[in-house]
């Protein structure tokens, strides 16, 4: 019988965090944190993931960043592209040993490549061997579902086994899970990996979110379990929480009522991840549990226009319409001297939180948090701020002075969910948030600094 090992993060004992979806806006932030803190005795991993994908080359970070951007590191890479001109920027950091991020600034501020890095060097080789398995296992699944509808009547067993073999084809990402887990032997997880999206992306395909996010909890968290994991931390959010029900809300009220029809097929996979873990806990005595945040931004954040969230969506409008950069970069919409159109009429009302808060406040519940049930991972709510205040203080960081215009013909989604921050001011009463300002402007330049290279 397989059992949670009972271990926690105390002091003389060497411990191997793993960090699914650790090259995202939150993992980003949390490798920014350890290369801080420099801590002793933590090796810390942050695997990549594209939806259920665990697999993807992964950066290993022994308690501070592997690299610094300096000459000798700028040969090496240089070097490396001149010998293989196909090696790819996801090769570069395990080859030389020098992180991703420094990779991704030497190509970019010292080799001045003027493709994006992710794609500089592409490996066409093995992107048609990935495309042609996913049409093979497509069109293979496709025929053996219409093969079971067909029989179903007449074989039951038959058809069973056929179903077996078509799940099997949809869930193989449980296996490449495991080899993760195999390679790097974790002690404890922070799970973050997700398929995640912006209000309207969800509205698209709500079943997508739902199917997809099902996928990636149910891999790690089983695989933690075979494993033997010692903790596991899981990103929720707020979103879960029922549409209708009073505020603020807390962490007793998640199942209190079906979530908001813009997202609930996401909404509902981020549920479930608290089932599971009640269940691991009575089951199998798991010590796993979950964080639950209000809207995250900062550095590495998703810009795109159509999936990502509210305020890095405002800061790529922005920048979009700022005259000097439409000059620039000689983009050809909005055309000069346009407004800034945000969609909605701006009232809803959004509790933000940083993300380098946030990653401090993920590793201290790693360390020391100790209950199974979730926390609220919060700024009060004295610091709720509505979408049009979100987006004059985008602008302000922008210097942006051209008129903002609030498209009532879009949907505002959930008018708001306040949350209650009461649990973790009593457990963490000396914890500082980030002033909100101050933490737009830093994304804001970031984002400017970055804007070749990031998500959009």
């Amino acid at each position: 019988m397989i059992t949670c090992k009972k271990t926690n993060m105390s002091a003389g004992d060497h411990k191997t965090v793993l960090v699914t979806g650790g090259s995202g806006l939150v993992g980003q932030a949390i490798q920014t944190v350890i290369g801080r803190e420099k801590p002793a005795n933590e090796t810390w991993i942050f695997a990549s993931s594209k939806d259920a994908d665990l697999t993807i080359k992964d950066d290993l970070h022994t308690g501070r960043p592997l690299s610094i951007r300096n000459p000798e590191n700028a040969l090496k890479i240089k070097s490396s592209i001149k010998d293989n001109p196909r090696i790819t920027i996801r090769e570069l950091p395990e080859d030389l040993y020098i992180s991703f991020g420094t990779c991704q600034t030497i190509i970019k501020n010292d080799l001045h490549l003027k493709r994006s890095p992710a794609k500089f060097v592409p490996h066409l080789l093995m992107n048609e061997q990935k495309e042609h398995r996913k049409e093979t296992d497509a069109a293979q699944t496709r025929a053996l579902f219409d093969y079971c509808c067909s029989l179903w009547c007449r074989d039951a067993a038959q058809t069973r086994a056929l179903f077996d073999y078509c799940c099997s084809l949809w869930c193989r990402d449980a296996a490449q899970t495991r080899a993760l887990f195999d390679k790097h032997k974790p002690t404890h997880v922070i799970h973050l990996a997700a398929k995640v999206g912006g209000l309207f992306g969800n509205l698209r395909a709500n079943l997508t979110y739902l199917r997809t996010n099902i996928l990636i909890n149910d891999n790690v968290l089983h695989t933690s379990y075979q494993t033997g994991v010692s903790k596991v931390v899981s990103c929720l959010s707020t979103c879960i929480f029922p549409d209708k029900t009073t505020y603020p809300i807390d962490e007793t009220m998640i199942h209190n009522g079906p979530p908001h029809d813009s997202n609930f097929g996401y909404s509902h996979a981020k549920r479930l991840i608290d089932i599971q873990n009640k269940a691991y806990h009575l089951q199998h005595g798991c010590k796993f549990t979950a964080v639950i945040p209000t809207n995250v931004y900062g550095p590495h954040d998703n810009f795109n226009l159509e999936e990502g969230h509210v305020l890095p969506g405002l800061i790529h409008k922005t920048y979009m319409a700022k005259d000097d950069c439409l000059h620039k970069f000689a983009l050809v919409w909005p055309e000069t001297g346009s407004p800034l159109v945000v969609w909605g009429s701006g009232t809803p009302l959004r509790q933000f939180i940083y993300s380098l808060d946030l990653a401090r406040l993920i590793v201290w519940a790693l360390r020391e948090y100790q209950e199974i049930d979730p926390i609220i991972l919060s700024v009060g709510e004295a610091d709720e701020v509505s979408i049009k205040e979100a987006a004059l203080t985008v602008a302000e960081a922008f210097s942006y002075t051209g008129e903002v215009i609030f498209d009532t013909s879009k949907s505002d989604g959930q008018h708001k969910k306040t949350a209650n921050n009461a649990k973790l001011c009593r457990l963490r009463p000396d914890f500082k948030f980030t002033p909100f300002h101050e933490a737009v402007k830093e994304t804001v330049q970031w984002f400017q600094d970055n804007y070749q290279t990031s998500r959009k």
